[in-house]
């Protein structure tokens, strides 16, 4: 009688083996990757998703035109400048310019007009299948993106400010020294319309991961040494993967050391 769950897990595997054939073809300098841990999200900078979506929306109703476009802006600003305000009561590093405080609050979550890039597909491949309540029973996908035709900004010797760029997209490198950016390969593109999605001129290239496949796929990353705790780089994501680990048996041993 056949077994489901072993066909499954033979059917994931051959598709964690066509994944490393796919990484393979894309792989050199030209590319860099993303992971949408539902395929049908939009290459959109997180200031412009979700309730800002809704927000743009009110505002274009009231006013409109130009003046929607420079309230938005505002807004934009203001929580940029809030952060700015703020955040020496949690770190004492002080960012050189906006480039620097910009890379920094995306780092760390605030809602900006970057998007984030890795130059490793394997470290893409784990945001395409993180477990998250919103996108657990949706497909991901990693997307490979051509930096070919792409305008880069040199954050170092930039003359503008990152909310006045002279191009619809551009590519940024990483200005911050961050263990977390380092060990995610970071890199970011800088928007000019951050509530509009992006269709970049050489459409990227998508492989898709079924939500099935999903966990198999996690434990193929942990294996080759890409999880939450190499990708975050603090004690929170590490005693996340040490309970991921245990509530798998996966590799913890017996524990006969401890006193």
């Amino acid at each position: 009688m056949p077994d489901p769950s072993r066909d499954a897990k033979f059917e994931a595997a051959q598709h964690w083996r066509q994944f490393l054939e796919w990484v393979d073809a894309h792989s050199g300098d030209p590319w860099l990757f993303r992971g949408h841990s539902n395929k049908a999200y939009e290459l959109k900078p997180s200031i412009g998703r979700g309730k800002a979506k809704e927000r743009r929306l009110e505002i274009e109703a009231l006013v409109g035109g130009d003046a929607e476009k420079r309230t938005l802006l505002q807004e934009e600003q203001s929580l940029f400048l809030e952060f700015r305000r703020l955040s020496h009561l949690f770190d004492d590093g002080r960012p050189k310019d906006d480039w620097a405080w910009l890379a920094l609050a995306q780092h760390h979550g605030l809602p900006t007009r970057l998007l984030d890039w890795t130059s490793n597909p394997l470290i893409a491949c784990y945001f395409a299948i993180e477990p998250s309540t919103e996108s657990r029973d949706f497909p991901g996908e990693v997307v490979a993106l051509s930096k070919i035709g792409i305008p880069q900004i040199d954050a170092s010797h930039a003359q503008s400010s990152p909310f006045g760029i002279d191009h619809d997209v551009a590519l940024l490198s990483p200005s911050i020294a961050a263990p977390r950016l380092s060990a995610q390969r970071g890199f970011f593109t800088i928007h000019r319309d951050p509530f509009m999605p992006w269709s970049p001129k050489n459409p990227p290239e998508k492989f898709q991961i079924p939500s099935a496949m999903k966990p198999f796929f996690q434990r193929r990353l942990h294996y080759i040494g890409i999880d939450r705790a190499v990708i975050y780089c603090d004690l929170d994501a590490l005693c996340h993967t040490l309970r991921w680990r245990h509530e798998r048996g996966i590799g913890l041993g017996s524990g006969s050391g401890l006193i």
